[in-house]
């Protein structure tokens, strides 16, 4: 059985809730991935930026 720990990348890439989003779009497309975790100062995650748009 293929599992997520599998396929997952452990070198993270990550960004600070305070990145400029240039930055962070350049990251995606110069690594060619479709998502960034977003982590605070403690290192923990607050959120994701991703490649698709979210409907509001």
């Amino acid at each position: 059985m293929l599992t997520v720990k599998n396929i997952m990348t452990r070198d993270l890439i990550t960004v600070s809730p305070d990145t400029e989003i240039v930055h962070a779009a350049k990251l995606l497309l110069e690594k060619g991935i479709n998502g960034i975790p977003v982590v605070d100062k403690k290192g923990e995650l607050v959120g994701i930026i991703c490649q698709s748009e979210k409907s509001r």
